[in-house]
């Protein structure tokens, strides 16, 4: 009771909650094997803290260390209760993490690495177009018709400067998120196949369901609903190492949000999942095998759903499995799926 009753002493109480600590923890000991983490919990106060504060510690490990990060500012939100915004977030990770930089000098450090970034991602902006056009294949009538849109956009001189907002700027900066590749790293068949993957994720076209090519009109509509669904996540400046799924999430973001957690090498690196919006329908199994219960739930059953979203057939764990023995390693040695709750010591749940 007094751990509680200190947790909530402090005018950042869900940040220092030891509750949000020990996920913490667990998460970031994964994320240092190079694993991704889904999280599950059921209370969202505390679900948006945790992704708050994970994606401050982040951002501060990473300008620390001089490696890139994919946001240029820290956002203020007016709907944002101020215990739960993300300066707030930074403040508490700062001193958690004993962190030497200044806080005043992270704005501009984040402007300044995100700024060299983007001349780089610009010569990539340069080079997909040509990319998409030669390695699209023919036969798909859907990418090669949206491609066209793309194309046009490009050549449309009302767009010329709309820079971050453009269409090719955003599907440079998508391309370049899911496949988590460097600008001088990525190859035209890595950029074709993400291109095909966003439209998959993002349209809600059946190509397989109907042999007919679409009409002029139909292709058109299926564009501007791309953007519409593609703009909000893509066309932000704000770091995505951790991300919540909620009640309020829409369908086509949750689409995105498990084609990008399913990529090795792309954010997020850490999912929180609301209980009843992630248990059941979604594949999360490619580049995951840790599984964290925040709030575990009593039924059985409802944890067996959770876990089912890593223990999949071709899941990360199963093929690091066959690696494993294919080497010979002992029955101590092999991968398992890590499922840890988070409960305090002393109570019932315990």
């Amino acid at each position: 009771l007094q751990t509680a009753a200190h947790a909530f002493q402090t005018p950042h109480h869900l940040f220092e909650h030891p509750a949000i600590l020990a996920t913490i923890a667990a998460i970031e000991a994964a994320h240092g094997q190079d694993e991704k983490v889904l999280v599950f919990g059921r209370f969202t106060a505390p679900m948006r803290a945790l992704v708050r504060l994970l994606n401050a510690r982040e951002m501060l490990r990473r300008l620390e260390a001089g490696r890139y990060l994919p946001q240029s500012v820290i956002q203020t939100r007016a709907d944002a209760p101020e215990d739960h915004s993300e300066w707030a977030a930074i403040q508490i990770a700062h001193r958690q993490l004993k962190c030497q930089l200044k806080l005043s000098a992270i704005p501009e450090l984040l402007a300044n690495q995100y700024s060299t970034h983007s001349m780089r991602r610009e010569q990539l902006r340069r080079r997909l177009l040509g990319w998409l056009d030669a390695g699209l294949p023919e036969h798909e009538p859907v990418p090669r018709a949206l491609f066209k849109h793309l194309q046009e956009a490009e050549l449309n001189k009302e767009l010329a400067d709309a820079a971050e907002k453009h269409p090719v700027a955003l599907f440079t900066r998508a391309i370049l998120d899911l496949t988590g590749a460097d600008v001088e790293d990525l190859t035209p068949e890595q950029a074709c196949a993400a291109f095909c993957e966003l439209l998959s994720a993002a349209g809600d076209q059946h190509t397989d369901d109907n042999p007919h090519a679409p009409d002029t009109r139909e292709i058109a509509l299926q564009w501007e609903l791309l953007l519409a669904r593609l703009q909000p996540e893509y066309a932000h400046q704000e770091g995505g190492f951790a991300r919540l799924m909620y009640g309020g999430t829409e369908q086509s973001t949750r689409r995105l949000l498990q084609l990008a957690f399913n990529r090795p090498n792309s954010f997020p690196r850490v999912l929180v999942a609301q209980s009843t919006v992630g248990r059941e329908g979604l594949n999360l199994h490619l580049a995951c095998k840790t599984v964290i219960l925040m709030h575990p739930e009593w039924n059985p059953g409802v944890v067996e759903q959770q876990i089912g979203r890593v223990d999949r057939v071709g899941s990360h764990w199963s093929r690091r499995l066959d690696e494993a023995l294919a080497r010979g390693s002992p029955a101590a040695a092999l991968p398992r799926i890590a499922v840890p709750p988070v409960i305090f010591r002393g109570p019932y749940e315990e």
